[in-house]
């Protein structure tokens, strides 16, 4: 389902700018989670995707933020930089922690760990630079 959402974003660009969210299901959708994620060349004032997936299982909204963060490193390309503009801060210090994490027994511990894992692996996989900035949250709860 994800292949037919996202696609490899294929510019010649050196840095892509991502700005994810994530949600976290209420009342009637509880135990759901969005995703959601926008690529754009600010430069250019260009928009090169746009896409939401809806992921369900052990919702917690940090896992929503983390899953927007990894969806966007699945779709960039290999050896550029990838700045990630995200509202969550748990998820901007969990990938920091999980990314200069040398210790098996610290890590094993840790919430997300799965995520956290994939997030490090495809970030060296694909060779890519990753800056993460929080930014301010985009809408309150009403």
């Amino acid at each position: 389902m994800l292949k037919n959402k996202a696609r490899e974003i294929r510019v010649g660009k050196k840095e892509l700018v991502f700005y994810t969210d994530g949600s976290l299901g209420k009342k009637m959708d509880k135990g759901n989670m969005g995703v959601g994620w926008v690529v754009v060349d600010s430069l250019e004032n260009r928009l090169y995707s746009i896409g939401s997936v809806k992921v369900v299982n052990w919702p917690t909204s940090t896992k929503a933020e983390l899953i927007g963060i990894w969806i966007v490193l699945l779709i960039a390309k290999c050896d550029i930089s990838v700045r990630v503009l995200t509202d969550s801060e748990l998820a901007i210090d969990g990938i920091h922690r999980a990314c200069n994490s040398e210790q098996y027994n610290k890590w094993i511990r840790s919430d997300n760990r799965i995520i956290l894992e994939r997030i490090v692996s495809l970030v060296k996989q694909k060779n890519l630079n990753l800056v993460l900035e929080k930014v301010k949250s985009y809408l309150t709860d009403l």
